[in-house]
């Protein structure tokens, strides 16, 4: 019974943080699911186990339609959270920030679902044509 109330008191704190931290995109608080829109149409469900957060983790889903998300960059993004996933923590907004910050922006820089990284300071290639 100790370890229920006691994922029930953290439950209530990271709820109160996830309310504060994201307000309107905190698009559904369940008792044990919880939605985030980290996107424009995409959505990061969280499945809240009996057990979370002092033994299990949450089970990461994103929700979008094919057009705002296709499946290999889907596949990509749960495969970064299932790897970020730490039992006996506290996940959702970490895991919601990292969404965000693959799903959030433009995607100028991504080929192939791979982040090209693009440091225009150190590029001399012009320099070397004048």
């Amino acid at each position: 019974m100790m370890a229920e109330e006691e994922n029930e008191a953290r439950r209530a704190e990271e709820l109160d943080a996830l309310r504060s931290f994201y307000e309107d995109d905190l698009v559904s608080d369940g008792s044990n699911c919880w939605k985030i829109r980290v996107a424009s149409k995409v959505i990061l469900e969280l499945r809240l186990p009996p057990n979370y957060p002092t033994a299990d983790a949450p089970i990461p889903m994103l929700v979008a339609p094919s057009w705002a998300l296709d499946e290999g960059r889907k596949s990509d993004v749960l495969k970064d959270l299932h790897e970020m996933i730490t039992p006996g923590m506290e996940m959702a907004i970490m895991l919601a920030e990292h969404c965000r910050a693959e799903l959030g922006g433009d995607d100028d820089n991504v080929v192939g679902g791979d982040n090209v990284d693009i440091d225009i300071g150190t590029d001399t290639s012009m320099n070397e044509m004048s």
